[in-house]
């Protein structure tokens, strides 16, 4: 994510910033928006700066479920996560980095991260390369590359 480093470094500069807070929230996977934005607006209340969400937040993680809790951001109106996160980015002035949800893109599902600024905008976005393939004989067997596409970078 070379693009987020430099947004990093930009943001760091304008803000003239030589301490920040920064909230790893543990949530439980949830169809409640409001739930997440609330656990997000408390850390902004704790003075995070940064927020950065779990893996797949939105989605239990399973091949099963991700096609039916896919996204396209491309949609505003089929992208209720990604709404959410912009929202309330500009609403708290903060930096929250959404790891990650699935999203529908031209067909196919990607783990898809996105980092919001201060301003709601978009300004890096990441679609996992390394998807997690695991076959222990007898324990267990699981592909996230059965239903889930490698970004590209």
């Amino acid at each position: 994510m070379k693009g987020a480093y430099q947004s990093w470094q930009l943001f760091l500069q304008l803000q003239k910033v030589t301490k920040f807070k920064i909230a790893l929230c543990q949530l439980r996977v949830t169809f409640d928006k409001c739930k997440v934005r609330k656990s997000i607006e408390d850390a902004t209340q704790k003075g995070a700066m940064l927020v950065v969400l779990p893996e797949m937040w939105n989605c239990p993680y399973s091949s099963d479920n991700f096609s039916s809790f896919a996204e396209d951001f491309n949609d505003g109106n089929a992208s209720p996560s990604f709404v959410m996160l912009s929202e309330v980015a500009r609403s708290q002035g903060i930096t929250i980095v959404g790891e990650s949800v699935p999203e529908h893109c031209g067909g196919k599902l990607y783990n898809t991260s996105c980092v919001f600024g201060a301003d709601g905008k978009l300004i890096a976005k990441h679609r996992k390369v390394h998807l997690f393939d695991i076959n222990l004989p007898g324990e267990i067997s699981f592909k996230e590359s059965d239903t889930i596409t490698a970004g590209d970078k």
